[in-house]
């Protein structure tokens, strides 16, 4: 499968307001303003069954997802 345009990202942490970004047609997606800590990731897209993972983000990571 190649890179999912529209796809609802959404990171949450455990005490809070969740983050979300969209997909490009080149499936990539940005949120900054992310906080060092434990997330709940979820990707959502209407084609394509929901993703959810957690994940530990620290100060100024960037991640490559790739779903399956």
């Amino acid at each position: 499968m190649g890179p999912v345009e529209g796809a609802l990202v959404t990171l949450t942490p455990g005490d809070g307001v969740a983050h979300s970004a969209l997909s490009d047609r080149n499936g990539f997606f940005q949120i900054g303003g992310i906080r060092p800590g434990t997330y709940s990731l979820e990707i959502r897209h209407l084609a394509h069954a929901p993703s959810a993972e957690s994940h530990t983000f620290a100060d100024g990571e960037a991640i490559n997802l790739n779903p399956r």
